[in-house]
């Protein structure tokens, strides 16, 4: 029963979320660049996930998530993803 309650919780403040994405993002998209606002929606919802997987418990599960990104390293100015030996 606490599942269910916490997945509707946090379907209904997902829903919030994405209301004032669209709200406060047509008005940043008068001032800013579109790469800037982009890019300041993509780090603070980055942030916002990180944050709440660990207090969710959720990190603890998906240890694999930090692994792949850590194989991504500039190599002679491209990036180059391993993906196969990431979770290794």
């Amino acid at each position: 029963m606490q599942q269910i309650v916490n997945r509707l919780i946090f379907g209904v403040l997902s829903g919030i979320a994405y209301a004032l994405y669209s709200i406060f993002g047509s008005m940043a998209l008068k001032k800013y660049h579109p790469y800037t606002v982009t890019f300041y929606s993509f780090f603070f919802a980055g942030l916002a996930s990180v944050v709440l997987s660990f207090v969710t418990n959720i990190g603890k599960a998906a240890p694999h998530i930090f692994s792949v990104l850590q194989s991504c390293i500039p190599r002679q100015k491209t990036v180059i993803c391993d993906y196969e030996n990431a979770a290794a």
